[in-house]
């Protein structure tokens, strides 16, 4: 296998080869990446979204030829918006979550190299830039209540980093895939006030690491994955925990990943 696709709902990547192992990232239902070498079981993959590499167990993936690899990862497919849903291929059910990508989907049905599938959920079509802030924060807030999970992208475990990915994964924008990442992704905007929805802000610990990122609802609320993906205050200075009744993460700038109108 030199190219594949991911064909269950949720693929866990991990550190090492080996299925005890840390996991670091997950691939979501039909989403693609390249082979880089195998060992037995396992073969480490580099995501074709956003160029993470990670192990994973091959038997979750199918094999596609280098074309559709291109093909499927060049081009804007609907994503799944329903939180949980199910796809037939052959009379077997595939439980997907919210995210997943379906692959030349049309009118209920998509193929993956030969094989057909239906899917009789709802779909979220990404569109060009300018972003709607009005339907990114709907998607965002979807989010809502799902437990927080290290190396997560799913509705039923989610990392803070990987809620910022995947709510503008369906809005055809590739953000990358840790937090430290995404604080060097964008425009900065130095100004609170020039603040929209939308726009990441990302956090650092006092010894300057950098640890976490969320969206920012409004100039004063922040919507991120802590525990659970919830809403917080926010200010120049970082997040403000209501409950906690203290700053719970200090911020390092606010970023613009795409055009939002």
């Amino acid at each position: 296998m030199k190219y594949g696709i991911c064909i269950l709902g949720v693929c866990p990547i991990f550190k090492s080869a080996h299925a005890w192992g840390e996991i670091v990232n997950q691939l979501l239902f039909g989403e693609t990446f390249e082979v880089l070498e195998s060992e037995k079981n396992f073969a480490k993959i580099r995501s074709s979204h956003d160029h993470y590499e990670g192990w994973i167990d091959y038997r979750q993936a199918e094999a596609i030829h280098v074309d559709e690899f291109t093909t499927l990862s060049e081009r804007l497919h609907p994503v799944i918006a329903d939180a949980a849903g199910v796809i037939v291929r052959q009379g077997c059910e595939y439980p997907v979550v919210r995210g997943g990508t379906l692959p030349h989907y049309h009118d209920g049905r998509f193929t993956i190299g030969t094989r057909e599938y239906r899917f009789a959920g709802q779909t979220f079509m990404p569109k060009p830039a300018p972003i709607d802030s009005t339907q990114l924060i709907k998607i965002a807030r979807s989010y809502l209540n799902s437990p927080y999970q290290w190396g997560g992208r799913s509705p039923f475990g989610i990392d803070c980093s990987g809620f910022v990915q995947v709510v503008f994964k369906c809005f055809g924008v590739h953000i990358r895939r840790d937090a430290w990442q995404q604080a060097e992704q964008g425009e900065e905007i130095p100004d609170p006030q020039d603040v929209r929805p939308g726009d990441v802000a990302t956090f650092k610990s006092i010894d300057g690491t950098i640890y976490h990122a969320g969206l920012l609802l409004s100039q004063d609320q922040i919507i991120h994955a802590s525990s659970q993906v919830r809403i917080d205050r926010f200010d120049p200075h970082g997040i403000y925990s209501e409950k906690e009744q203290r700053y719970t993460h200090n911020v390092l700038s606010i970023r613009r990943m795409a055009e939002i109108r």
